[in-house]
């Protein structure tokens, strides 16, 4: 069997533009040497041509002198040619090389950038802020980063090519070459200028184009078709977006008119310089310091360099200074902490006995915030137990289900499953414990059967999909799909077929079913449907969970009232606990919150209506 070759890790840390170079060689060093390789050969040809050249003409001019006979110019001429195919050469080679480098950068890069973003813990991406960063990081990060480390190449081979050319003037007119390094560095220094004003630009026109982008999806998405069509809001909307669009067009203007300015002036500047170098040069060839080929070959030299002053510098340092900048998104990702076991599989916890689970003096607070959602909770749930947590919205109901989960650590207290401390769980062992249904559950737009064996990466059992289906009441539903299993769901496939947003959740609920975890969460997955609807889903659920632990999230209190206990969240704690009939003869939160909902489930279905 083939070894699976090891993936290069990414640098935790600050990156600078060299440590791009080192990614694409840690991905592939034999393509990357030769890629460099390439540009090392481009950056000698012109001394060669320049050597060549000048051989050529200064034993033309001996020829037609009578001071060398006519065949002496056979071998220069025959370098001369030589090394225009050399050039030829060179350039194939290089694309071969660069084409082969970009090849395998894509397709690890890709694989590295993902397995990071799935292995960062659950609080970045909750977190508006970083979540925004892991998406313009991991944004085309192949290519970005292909463009980072093969411009660093093409970078020196330019810089070395202009620090020899201007050194070999040194040697030759000492002050030709002052000259040069005179008008070198004012144009780095107003392309910096003009690299850090475009950074500037860019940002302040990105979130332009972010709102722009809004104005737009409100204009043509589908999700806002009702509204839009019932409103009347997209003359409206469409002010606004044109609006914002015009903006972005007035400083992208100001940008081009002001980088225009300063690329012409650096370009003069350029020519100015190749105009003293070469008015030097021909005082070195009166004086004969200089050959008239060497002046030829000098001048060919001297046409690359204004070409790389007057654009080459212009465009390297600008796109230097933004490109360092967009670094500092990579720099932040790279140092984002990741779960330990993040893509380990579930573990097989099918046969655990774990008693019960127990939330001891449990308090937590979002990361970046002050406010404690839970404080000083505790409670426990009995295996085999139903129960379900009610509570007005943000009274911590869901984060009891974060933390149980495993998606957020950083909590005080203890919590004890089997009498085992949450936190010396595995990871792989805690995701074999729970099955969740979230209030925001995954639309997977693939074949039906692969949709709910997301539940049990672990097995493969169409059987058992065809089981949890019937359980769920998807039955009718299966049997209209043209493949039935194999149907792809959603519009994602051509011969796709979308379901209604109750099959869906259904859906949703049969993927935890397949899993089949000790135990079973439903975090408010059906706060769309009317209390009604809701509550028979509810019912559902009960049922077919029945003899094994189940939680259920819920404001809604006809939902919670078919479970075996029922505990209040209040202020962070659990303020009520018992059963649906003992808190309302109570008369606490609960029976005040039921009191105020119960006219919405005087017709709800009760358990035994639910076939």
């Amino acid at each position: 069997m083939k070894k699976e070759k090891k993936l290069p890790e990414l640098k935790r840390g600050k990156w600078r533009l060299i440590d791009c170079f080192l990614f694409l060689f840690r991905v592939t060093p034999l393509w990357t040497a030769l890629d460099l390789l390439a540009n090392v050969l481009e950056t000698v040809y012109p001394y060669l041509q320049l050597f060549t050249t000048a051989s050529f003409v200064d034993t033309a001019l001996s020829v037609i002198r009578g001071e060398a006979p006519e065949s002496a110019i056979i071998m220069p001429l025959v370098f001369m040619f030589a090394t225009f195919f050399l050039n030829s050469a060179v350039y194939q080679f290089e694309d071969i090389t660069f084409a082969r480098l970009r090849e395998k950068v894509y397709s690890v890069t890709k694989e590295v950038f993902l397995i990071k973003q799935a292995s960062i813990k659950y609080r970045y991406v909750e977190d508006s802020k970083t979540y925004d960063l892991i998406g313009r990081a991991c944004s085309e990060p192949a290519g970005k980063m292909l463009e980072r480390g093969g411009r660093v190449i093409w970078i020196a081979y330019r810089w070395v090519f202009l620090v020899i050319t201007i050194s070999s003037v040194f040697l030759k007119v000492w002050w030709g070459g002052l000259i040069a390094v005179g008008i070198v560095i004012p144009a780095v220094f107003l392309a910096v200028r003009s690299g850090l004003q475009d950074y500037e630009t860019f940002f302040n026109v990105e979130k332009d184009g972010r709102y722009a982008g809004k104005y737009q999806a409100f204009l043509s998405a589908k999700d806002y078709l009702e509204e839009r069509s019932t409103f009347g809001y997209a003359p409206f909307i469409f002010g606004k977006w044109k609006k914002t669009k015009l903006e972005m067009d007035r400083k992208n203007l100001k940008n081009t008119v002001r980088n225009s300015r300063r690329d012409n002036f650096i370009r003069s500047l350029s020519w100015v310089m190749y105009a003293a170098i070469m008015t030097a040069l021909v005082f070195a060839v009166g004086r004969g310091e200089l050959s008239a080929g060497f002046f030829v070959g000098f001048a060919n030299l001297l046409l690359r360099a204004v070409g790389i002053v007057g654009g080459g510098i212009p465009w390297d340092v600008r796109w230097m200074a933004q490109a360092t900048k967009n670094l500092g998104d990579l720099s932040e990702f790279s140092q984002l902490e990741e779960q330990e076991g993040a893509l380990d599989p579930p573990a097989d916890m099918s046969g655990f006995n774990f008693g019960k689970i127990e939330f001891r003096d449990v308090s937590f607070k979002y990361p970046g915030t002050d406010r404690y959602i839970l404080k000083n909770c505790s409670f426990t749930i009995n295996e085999g137990e139903h129960c379900a947590f009610v509570g007005v919205n943000g009274a911590g109901k869901t984060t009891i289900t974060k933390l149980l989960t495993g998606l957020y650590d950083e909590y005080e207290g203890d919590i004890l499953i089997g009498g085992k401390n949450l936190r010396d769980f595995t990871y792989a062992e805690i995701k074999g414990l729970f099955s969740v249904v979230f209030q925001d559950f995954a639309k997977y737009q693939i074949p039906y059967g692969d949709a709910i064996k997301l539940g049990d990466v672990n097995r493969d059992s169409d059987e058992d999909v065809l089981r949890v289906t019937e359980e769920i009441g998807l039955t009718e539903a299966l049997e209209k799909l043209h493949s039935g299993v194999n149907t792809p769901l959603g519009k994602a496939a051509t011969d796709g077929v979308d379901l209604s947003g109750g099959e869906w959740q259904r859906v949703a609920i049969a993927r935890a079913l397949y899993g089949n975890r000790p135990v079973s969460i439903l975090d408010e997955p059906t706060a769309a449907l009317d209390p009604i609807a809701e509550s028979a889903v509810y019912a559902l659920f009960k049922k077919v969970t029945e003899g094994k632990s189940a939680v259920f999230i819920t404001h809604r209190l006809g939902a919670a009232r078919i479970a075996d206990r029922i505990l209040v969240i209040d202020g962070g704690a659990v303020a009520e606990s018992g059963s649906h009939d003992e808190l309302v003869k109570a008369g606490g939160i609960y029976a005040e919150m039921f009191s105020t909902q119960k006219s919405w489930y005087e017709d709800a279905p009760g358990e035994e209506a639910i076939s």
